[in-house]
């Protein structure tokens, strides 16, 4: 959040005119759907990780995280962080969908953190091609 709060303030909104041709190579590779597929297979990845840990106990694994939530600034201030960053790609996600003809995706896109995004670049048409 102390990275790319100030990038989302300050950032310059462009819901319209950008076109595949004005990409960079950069921005070319990360609206592949190459780039959404990785991305996709690393969070599937570590979700499946996170669903292992202490042989699969849940229960344990929830128990041990709330006792670092509390214990520990660090864990605290990572999890607040990835909270206001999730509460704040709503917004994103919409402006993305205006640069590319659409109306505001489902919420439901934002509602489940990491998988609906992974499911937003995934299904997400391409850019406009240029006029």
């Amino acid at each position: 959040m102390f990275a790319l709060s100030p990038y989302l303030a300050v950032r310059e909104r462009r819901a319209a005119g950008v076109t595949r041709g004005s990409l960079n190579r950069l921005s070319r590779y990360t609206e592949s759907k190459l780039n959404a597929v990785l991305l996709s297979l690393g969070a599937a990845t570590l979700f499946a990780y996170g669903l292992t840990a202490n042989g699969g106990d849940l229960g344990l694994s929830l128990q041990e995280y709330v006792t670092l939530f509390t214990s520990q600034l660090f864990v605290h201030v990572t999890t607040l962080d990835f909270l206001s960053l999730w509460a704040l790609s709503y917004g994103v996600l919409a402006e993305d969908a205006k640069r590319r003809g659409l109306d505001c995706p489902s919420p439901l896109y934002a509602s489940v953190p990491i998988v609906g995004h992974c499911l937003w670049l995934l299904r997400r048409p391409p850019l406009p091609d240029d006029a």
